[in-house]
C-alpha cells in the first residue's frame, strides 16, 4: 500500500471517531459523580459542541482557548475541554494541534476510562497518519491493554503500522486476529497478511493464504498466477501447472504472457501435449498470436507428445510462412523417425530447394540415406559426395560412402 493511501485511510478512520464527540462526558457537577465538570466549563463546552457542528471551528476553539487559561487549577476541567479542542481541530484537518491537544489532555491522567480510551485509539490513528509510527504503535498497543473487546479493523491498524516499521512477525499476528475477527472475509486484510509473509520470506504460509484467497475470490485472476508463482518458488512445479490449469479452465487467462506462462509451465513438467493444446487453441483464438516463434514451440509440443502427423504439418506451415528450408528439413527428421524413408528424401529435397539451411550438408545427409535405405545407391552415394563438401558432415559422408560402396562391391562379387 503506498504512503499517500495509508494516510489516507488512517485519517478516514481517525475522522470517523469525531463523529464521538464525548456528550456523555460532559456533566455538570453533582454530589454523585466524581471526577466532576464545574458548570461553567459545561456550559462552554455545551456551547463550543454545538457551534462545531454547525462547522464553526474558529469560535469554538477560540471559546475554549479562553475558558482554558481559567482552568490552571482544575485538571479535570483542562482535560475534557483539551480532548474537545482536539475534535474542533480534527474538524479543521489540523491533524498536529489536534495531536499536541490530545497528547495534553492524557498528560493529565484524569480522564475516566471510556474517554480516555476513545482519545487514545483516536490519537493512535492520527500518528500513524502523520507517519509517525512508533508513537502510533505504542498509542495504540496502550490502547489495547484497555479495550474490551478490539476489533477487527483495531488489529488491521495495528498490522499495518508494524508492515511499516519492518516487524513482520507481530505485523503477521495481528492481521491473522483480524482475519478471525471478521464475520464475512475482507479481501484487504487478506492482501495486507499475504504481502508480510512475502516480507518475513514465509513462503509457504502465504502460499496457504493465496489457496484461500482463491476460494474466496475465484475471478481475481492475480491469485491464482500469485499462487502459481509461490509454487515454482517452492520448487512445487506441477502444482504451479495445476493451479494455472484451473485457471485456464474458468477462463482467468486471456493475456498473451498470462497463457504462455501456462505453455513453459507444461512444458517443464514434462507435459508437451497440453503445452500443444493450449498453443493450438488459443492462437485459432487469437489469443496469442501465430508467429514463426510460437508455431516453431507448437511443433516442438506435437513432436515430443509423439504426434508426429501434427508436428509435419505445423512445420510445413512453418515453411511456407518464414520461406525457410528448415523446417522441412524438421519434418524429413521425424519421418526418419518412423523409418518413412520415401517421405524423407522428399522432405529433404524440399529442405534443399527452399534454401536458407544453416548446414545444407545435413540435408544432402539425409537424402542419401533415404535413398540407400530404399537401395537407390547411385543416387545415395551422389547425395552422400555432396554432404561430403561440408565440415560439419564430411566425415560421416565418407563413412556412408565407404559403406555404400562395399554393399555394391558385396552385391556385384
Amino acid at each position: 500500500m503506498k504512503r499517500s493511501c495509508r494516510r489516507k485511510t488512517f485519517l478516514r478512520h481517525a475522522l470517523l471517531l469525531v463523529l464521538l464527540l464525548p456528550g456523555t462526558h460532559l456533566h455538570a457537577q453533582s454530589d454523585d459523580e466524581a471526577p466532576k465538570l464545574a458548570q461553567s466549563t459545561y456550559n462552554t463546552l455545551t456551547d463550543a459542541r454545538e457551534q462545531m457542528g454547525e462547522d464553526r471551528y474558529d469560535d469554538a476553539l477560540q471559546a475554549m482557548r479562553e475558558l482554558l487559561s481559567g482552568l490552571e487549577d482544575r485538571d479535570y476541567d483542562r482535560a475534557v475541554t483539551l480532548q474537545t479542542m482536539a475534535y474542533a481541530h480534527l474538524g479543521k484537518n489540523d491533524y498536529g494541534a489536534a495531536i499536541e491537544s490530545f497528547r495534553e489532555a492524557l498528560a493529565l491522567e484524569i480522564l475516566p476510562e471510556e474517554p480516555q480510551q476513545q482519545v487514545l485509539r483516536t490519537l493512535a490513528s492520527l500518528y500513524a497518519g502523520e507517519e509517525r509510527l512508533r508513537e502510533a504503535r505504542d498509542t495504540l498497543r496502550r490502547w489495547f491493554e484497555g479495550a474490551d473487546s478490539p476489533g477487527a479493523d483495531d488489529y488491521a491498524l495495528l498490522g499495518n503500522i508494524h508492515a511499516q516499521l519492518e516487524e513482520y512477525g507481530a505485523g503477521i499476528e495481528a492481521l491473522r486476529k483480524a482475519i478471525e475477527l471478521e464475520d464475512q472475509a475482507n479481501e484487504s486484510y487478506y492482501q495486507l497478511l499475504l504481502a508480510l509473509y512475502f516480507e518475513a520470506g514465509r513462503y509457504s504460509e502465504a502460499a496457504s493464504t493465496l489457496e484461500r484467497m482463491v476460494r474466496l475470490w475465484p475471478d481475481k485472476v492475480n491469485y491464482w498466477q500469485q499462487l502459481a508463482s509461490i509454487y515454482i518458488n517452492l520448487d512445487r512445479h506441477e502444482e504451479a501447472h495445476a493451479i494455472l490449469r484451473v485457471a485456464h479452465r474458468r477462463g482467468l487467462l486471456e493475456e498473451e504472457d498470462e497463457l504462455m506462462n501456462l505453455v513453459r509451465l507444461a512444458f517443464s513438467i514434462e507435459l508437451p501435449d497440453h503445452a500443444a493444446r493450449v498453443l493450438e487453441d488459443e492462437m485459432a483464438a487469437g489469443r496469442i498470436p501465430e508467429t514463426a516463434r510460437n508455431l516453431e514451440m507448437l511443433a516442438e509440443a506435437w513432436a515430443s507428445a509423439r504426434e508426429r502427423d501434427k508436428a509435419i504439418a505445423t512445420y510445413q506451415r512453418l515453411a511456407e510462412m518464414t520461406g525457410s528450408g528448415k523446417y522441412e528439413l524438421r519434418q524429413a527428421r521425424l519421418y526418419m523417425e518412423d523409418n518413412a524413408w520415401a517421405e524423407v528424401a522428399r522432405s529433404a529435397e524440399a529442405a534443399l530447394n527452399r534454401g536458407g539451411l544453416d548446414s545444407p550438408g545435413r540435408a544432402w545427409m539425409l537424402l542419401g540415406m533415404a535413398h540407400v535405405e530404399r537401395e537407390n545407391f547411385d543416387q545415395g552415394l551422389e547425395a552422400m559426395r555432396r554432404a561430403a563438401d561440408y565440415g560439419d558432415t564430411a566425415q560421416r559422408a565418407r563413412q556412408w560412402i565407404a559403406h555404400v560402396e562395399r554393399r555394391q562391391e558385396d552385391a556385384g562379387s
